[in-house]
């Protein structure tokens, strides 16, 4: 229960957190101030969308049921995507993903160099905030 809830809970949170940074050009809204009055701008559009409560709770049903570690298990033992070489597969995926995040941050356009790194640093903070919850 604590892996499959932690890692979605986590991300769910950091995307609700920090998704309302976008608006007002990339980086202009990452200040604690800005960051906090988008948190509950974001938290009311996230509940009423479907994309959001239906993952979570798919997960809370998991975890009450105690299905994940079952499902986990399976997976480990049956290895149903990529056979074998999940691990290469994953290593790959997680370096593409880098390279993707990168090129998003050079391309998203501000209004000022300032507001740019605001919005690297906010997007590296994040990251490593999600990896830790998860």
């Amino acid at each position: 229960m604590p892996g499959v809830v932690a890692t979605v809970t986590g991300h769910g949170l950091m995307l609700a957190l920090l998704s309302g940074c976008a608006s007002g050009g990339w980086g202009a809204r990452t200040g604690f101030a800005d960051s906090w009055q988008a948190v509950g701008e974001s938290a009311k559009a996230a509940a009423v969308q479907p994309s959001v409560w239906i993952p979570l709770s798919g997960a809370v049903v998991l975890g009450v049921a105690d299905l994940d570690d079952n499902i986990s298990e399976w997976a480990v033992r049956e290895q149903p995507l990529f056979g074998s070489n999940a691990s290469d597969v994953s290593d790959d995926l997680q370096d593409v993903s880098l390279g993707v995040w990168a090129l998003s941050a050079l391309l998203a356009p501000a209004d000022s160099a300032g507001h740019k790194l605001r919005g690297v640093a906010t997007q590296a903070g994040s990251i490593l905030l999600a990896g830790g919850i998860s």
